[in-house]
């Protein structure tokens, strides 16, 4: 089967690398995609999201600030502090950074723009009257714009006589895919990757030999896990210490570079640990907004167990005959920060030991 050199990717595929167009797994993908130059198709409903997300990331951002301002007033006195506008104006300064980036990534690409010319609203509603995806039971039963974006790239593909590389994390989109021949599903950026390098027949041999013992890899994860930053969703500010990793679980692993006798592997990994946790309880506080004054009297303190998925990048050195792995000559984990979902169970005056 050849690669299509046609693409569509879902929103929740760019959700997912955090509209970091400088990820390795983007970075990945647009040095595969360089030649032959690929075709982006970006659907108007898909168009839409992506703006409103961006938007609203950017939202987000601005209100931790003030959150933040609010719970520490002394911020504003702070020399560096960023927020030197308005809220207004710097929700619009970070959209118009994020847009930037984005305009930059779609520079890779031929960029077809896809309106409603071609869809056939009539085939759009006997989607809906039978359920067929990516309609569905419960809340997917009302999902007219993964439907109209689904009929624009049908249209596109019938009219042009091209097979599209679906890159969604949907499984709506990947049932619909299954319908239509000219749809080809790939779940991640790196999945599709992989399939652009499959010619090389060292892809699967390189696949099997890691996913059949990936210690090397669970080894460094063990090793710079702990170094990453930790909060706590609870609070911005709680000190986190003392990360140990318990266990590690490798999920999907993508060839994304081969070399000589080198191979870089994008994979995803859960990671059980457990950290001391020391973190305001802020049901306990008491707060005098016209005097700027808010007050803290108690704190959880305790050794937390938690869960988290991160992604990351391992290059891997390869034995002669491809079949062992001899050492990660680099690793970098995708996340900076981990957020703790969990509390110790006891709290404490502040100031007690």
């Amino acid at each position: 089967m050849s690669i299509p050199t046609t693409i569509f990717i879902d929103t929740n595929i760019l959700d997912e690398q955090d509209y970091n167009f400088s990820s390795k797994a983007i970075s990945a993908f647009i040095e595969a995609v360089k030649a032959p130059r690929m075709v982006l198709l970006l659907p108007d409903p898909m168009r839409r999201e992506i703006k409103r997300h961006i938007k609203d990331r950017s939202q987000k951002v601005v209100k931790a600030l003030a959150q933040a301002r609010r719970q520490a007033p002394f911020l504003k006195k702070w020399k560096d502090w960023p927020v030197k506008s308005t809220d207004l104006a710097l929700e619009y300064e970070l959209s118009t950074l994020a847009n930037e980036e984005w305009n930059s990534f779609l520079a890779h690409f031929e960029v077809k723009n896809l309106g409603y010319g071609g869809v056939s609203v009539e085939e759009v509603m006997s989607w809906y009257d039978c359920q067929r995806a990516p309609f569905g039971a419960g809340r997917k039963q009302k999902e007219f714009p993964d439907a109209l974006a689904l009929a624009a790239l049908l249209a596109y593909a019938r009219e042009n006589g091209a097979s599209i590389a679906v890159v969604s994390k949907d499984g709506d989109f990947e049932r619909a895919c299954g319908l239509y021949t000219e749809l080809l599903y790939f779940p991640s950026l790196p999945a599709f990757t992989e399939s652009l390098l499959s010619a090389d027949l060292r892809v699967a041999q390189a696949k099997k030999v890691i996913e059949g013992d990936p210690t090397l890899i669970v080894e460094r994860i063990k090793e710079e896990f702990p170094s990453l930053g930790f909060y706590h969703e609870e609070d911005y500010e709680a000190d986190i210490e003392d990360v140990e990793v318990d266990d590690v679980r490798i999920g999907e692993v993508r060839i994304i570079y081969m070399g000589g006798n080198e191979v870089t592997v994008a994979f995803k990994a859960i990671i059980d640990y457990s950290a001391y946790v020391r973190a305001d309880d802020h049901s306990s506080a008491s707060v005098d907004s016209s005097e700027d004054w808010y007050m803290v009297w108690e704190e959880y303190r305790g050794t937390v167990q938690d869960q988290t998925e991160i992604s990351g990048i391992a290059k891997c050195s390869v034995s002669a005959d491809w079949k062992t792995v001899t050492g990660v000559v680099m690793f970098e984990i995708e996340e900076d920060d981990v957020c703790v979902t969990t509390l110790p169970e006891e709290t404490f005056m502040k100031g007690e030991d």
